[in-house]
Order: C-alpha cells, then sequence, then structure tokens
C-alpha cells in the first residue's frame, strides 16, 4: 500500500521541465500579473522541503528549501551555499509555513535571505556567501488530498 508521503514524493519527482534563476529573480516574481494571480511565483507557496547537508554551518555546508508554487504545479529550490548563521523565528514543533515573500539584502562579505510567512509572523533568516535557485515544472499538479499531513 502506497503512503501518502510517497505519493507526494512520486508526483514531486515527475518534472517535465527545469531551468536555473537567480535569488535576486526568485524574489522579484511578482505574485500578480495586472488582477490575475500568478502561477510563477513563491507569492502563497508552502515549504515543503526544508534540509541540510554536514556541516550547515561552514563553507562545506547546504541549506535546502523547496517551496511549492500557489498553484502546485512547480517548485522552487533554493540551495543556499556558504551558511554562516541560520535564524527560525515564530515556529512552533512543526518547520511548516505558506510563504509570502523573500527579502535578500547584502552585506560585507555575505547575502541574508529572509523568507517570510504569509499568514503567520514565521520567518527563516539565512546568511550565505552564494544561493542556487532551480525552478521544476511538474508533469501535473498535486492537489491538496495527496499531501502528507
Amino acid at each position: 500500500m502506497t503512503t501518502t508521503r510517497e505519493l507526494e514524493l512520486s508526483k514531486l519527482s515527475r518534472v517535465t521541465t527545469e531551468s536555473d534563476l537567480s535569488i535576486e529573480e526568485l524574489a522579484s516574481l511578482p505574485a500578480y500579473v495586472g488582477t490575475t494571480s500568478s502561477p510563477d511565483c513563491i507569492y502563497n507557496g508552502e515549504l515543503i522541503e526544508f534540509s541540510h547537508k554536514l556541516p550547515l554551518l561552514a563553507d562545506g555546508g547546504e541549506l535546502i528549501l523547496d517551496i511549492l508554487g500557489p498553484y502546485w504545479d512547480r517548485v522552487f529550490r533554493i540551495a543556499f551555499f556558504g551558511v554562516s548563521a541560520l535564524e527560525l523565528h515564530g515556529f512552533d514543533a512543526s518547520l511548516g509555513m505558506d510563504v509570502r515573500e523573500l527579502s535578500i539584502t547584502d552585506h560585507a562579505g555575505f547575502k541574508r535571505c529572509e523568507v517570510l510567512g504569509l499568514s503567520f509572523p514565521v520567518v527563516i533568516a539565512v546568511s550565505y556567501t552564494h544561493a542556487m535557485v532551480t525552478r521544476r515544472s511538474l508533469e501535473s499538479p498535486i492537489q491538496r488530498s495527496e499531501l502528507a499531513p
């Protein structure tokens, strides 16, 4: 019997196209085009992956965030490298969040990305040296009933 998580992972692995963009481009994708909501943005997207490769807080470390787009038909993967700080604000036992926006700032020797929550005051803040972003279009949108609880 297939579990809900296995079904979700199976659907997420069926990618039709993949493209790279900068984290600044991702942060600037508009939530609306005129009065129509845009499917190609992170606004009202859902954080579906939060993982890391050891050592996290060193040049060899890597932090991965996957955000499922608002129409649940594409995934934006952000890989942060050279992570020097990670802050989580406003979370309870779960790291789940709906995403409102990314805020990117430059500092001497590092950049900082804040992933801001949509409905609740939650923030994931990452200080890093560089990031790679990949947009993956799924074969078909994921339905809410197919997501793991």
